[in-house]
């Protein structure tokens, strides 16, 4: 009995000896500079946004404000004492900056705002109105269906003051979101860009090729003039004219709500509205 089972192992390990054994082999890598973006400090730590878009390079005298998308320094926050590190808080709404000889941590609050025109994109509301609301949306987005109501109603609340934009950021998941877009800029040209966005927001749930072309009809719109203008490519080009609006403010999910290019903290009719009061007092003669 012995002697099999010593032969086994001794088969066992011959065997082994002539079997090929997957390795694997390390190559090494290629590394290149990509983009060298000069400061005007001397840089000692630098953050980064949760989405990447965003660092802030902590120097001598200022932060830098570096966009990752541009990839330039766009402003700085002057500094009146040294720091020695810098970390972005998990909401991105705070920097926390640290001196490890005064044993002192300071936070400072940030709100970054953009320039975000209204281009082409269709308005609602009234055209010369003071505070412009930006909203990038997907058609069959949930959390969008339930934000538009809150947009309705500041417009309702300021129809001389507020003047609304959609910019359409339709997600892959959504197999029919970027139709949905494409019939609502068609709709635009018959003047009708406002009652089907609202239809289309409220039976998100519903859309597809055949709803879209129902809702078309069902706010009135001539089929034969909407059959051919969603075939226009003008139309598709306006819809990734958006997506890249959206890259370029940092926009990393949807509903993103903007007030006069400020990102809303809140989605609720008291925030909308006081960030729109701010605004009239800013912008009023």
């Amino acid at each position: 009995m012995m002697k099999r089972i010593l032969c086994s192992l001794l088969l066992l390990t011959l065997s082994l000896s002539f079997t090929t054994w997957p390795t694997s082999v390390y190559a090494g890598f290629e590394w290149s500079i990509s983009k060298n973006i000069s400061l005007d400090d001397t840089p000692r730590d630098v953050a980064v946004t949760l989405d990447g878009g965003t660092l802030y390079v902590l120097c001598d005298k200022s932060i830098q404000i570096v966009s990752m998308h541009e990839q330039n320094v766009k402003g700085s926050i002057p500094l009146q004492s040294s720091f020695s590190q810098i970390v972005v808080s998990p909401g991105g709404q705070e920097l926390i900056v640290t001196d490890t000889d005064k044993k002192l941590v300071s936070i400072i609050e940030i709100s970054q705002f953009y320039d975000i025109p209204a281009g082409t994109s269709p308005i609602i509301g009234h055209e010369k109105a003071p505070v412009i609301m930006t909203a990038f949306l997907d058609y069959q987005c949930p959390y969008c269906s339930k934000a538009y109501p809150l947009l309705e109603q500041v417009l309702a609340k300021y129809p001389r003051d507020v003047k609304f934009v959609i910019k359409h950021v339709p997600l892959k998941m959504h197999r029919f979101a970027e139709n949905a877009a494409i019939a609502a800029l068609a709709a635009s040209r018959q003047n009708k860009y406002r009652e089907l966005s609202a239809l289309m927001m409220q039976n998100y749930s519903q859309l597809n090729e055949q709803t879209i072309r129902q809702y078309a009809q069902q706010v009135g719109l001539n089929m034969e003039s909407f059959d051919s203008a969603i075939k226009d490519p003008e139309l598709l080009k306006q819809v990734k004219a958006d997506m890249q609006e959206s890259t370029r403010c940092n926009v990393s999910g949807v509903p993103s709500i903007f007030i006069s290019g400020r990102p809303i903290k809140s989605y609720t009719v008291e925030c909308l509205s006081a960030m729109v009061e701010k605004e009239r007092k800013i912008k009023k003669p």
